[in-house]
């Protein structure tokens, strides 16, 4: 559909796709790739400069908890989307994707949240991944939303500006042996998801956290 993954849209599907560009795509949802529903294993991809108006940048993933999308050796570059430049993931409570050995750089979210990694409604894992020099409001950085419970693990957020690095509204996040630094205006911004009341909780272990808990607002 035009309105959904301008490079790849995936669908209730298991494709494999390894050693791609995905580069200058124009979609609502997923400028460079879609994926609703379905097990995929993307490896070494490059996603590169495509332009979302809605959601998801370079990449927009939506599934449920019998979905086990796998993620390795991604670097999203230099995309824009109104909300969640680089990637934005949905889902229920359980739904699980893994994200490792990963670059997220210089994306944008333009309007209203997400400049690197939004994260709505689900439960995803990041290991040993990069996320530097994003910008956008509400987590230029990184976003997560009510009803989430991200794991990251070995970890970088760095250098993003306009929102944050980590924003977290209603969200339950834990951070593992992670590096947070030179996000501007602050870290890390936590919320109570007004009207649903759910606070924000931060588990946060071996971690750097740049000027420590009064960086965390």
């Amino acid at each position: 559909p035009p309105n959904k993954g301008g490079g790849i849209y995936i669908n209730y599907s298991s494709p494999n796709i390894y050693n791609c560009i995905i580069k200058n795509n124009h979609a609502r949802f997923g400028g460079g790739i879609y994926i609703n529903n379905s097990n995929v294993s993307l490896a070494n991809l490059d996603i590169i400069n495509n332009l979302a108006d809605a959601h998801g940048g370079g990449l927009w993933v939506n599934g449920r908890s019998f979905n086990t999308p796998n993620f390795s050796n991604l670097n999203v570059i230099n995309n824009v989307a109104d909300n969640d430049g680089g990637l934005g993931i949905s889902g229920d409570s359980t739904f699980q994707p893994i994200f490792l050995n990963s670059l997220i750089k210089g994306n944008s979210a333009t309007f209203f949240c997400g400049g690197g990694v939004g994260i709505e409604s689900c439960s995803p894992i990041f290991k040993k991944v990069v996320i530097i020099n994003n910008t956008g409001p509400r987590g230029s950085g990184v976003r997560v939303w009510v009803n989430s419970t991200p794991i990251l693990e070995n970890v970088v957020i760095a250098n993003n500006s306009g929102g944050s690095g980590l924003y977290s509204w209603g969200g339950h996040t834990e951070i593992i042996n992670s590096i947070i630094y030179n996000n501007y205006p602050d870290e890390i911004i936590t919320e109570q998801a007004f009207p649903y009341y759910y606070g924000s909780n931060l588990i946060i272990s071996y971690s750097d956290i740049n000027g420590g808990q009064t960086n965390i607002v």
